[in-house]
């Protein structure tokens, strides 16, 4: 989760249930009421976000699709992701 100071909004991706990873974006602004799914990276977990506010983006880095730490059996990712508010490129 990273807070998006360009669009004053707050993101969240990923996560997991015992059962499953999740590929989910949630973008949550002030006075909103709701969180809207967005387009997204493929699922995974135990990635980083951070917000670059230079460029005034979000960065995600890598993360995996195993959800049994610290097995390392699932696809680890090395791939890097942009979010602009509304897209991940």
């Amino acid at each position: 989760m990273a807070y998006d100071g360009a669009n004053h909004s707050t993101v969240l991706f990923g996560g997991a249930s015992t059962s499953q990873i999740y590929g989910d974006t949630w973008i949550w602004r002030l006075g909103g009421t709701s969180c809207p799914q967005a387009t997204s990276p493929s699922p995974r977990l135990s990635e980083a976000i951070a917000y670059d506010a230079a460029a005034g983006n979000g960065v995600l880095f890598g993360g995996t699709t195993s959800n049994v730490p610290p097995d390392a059996r699932g696809n680890s990712f090395n791939d890097t992701w942009t979010w602009d508010g509304t897209t991940w490129t």
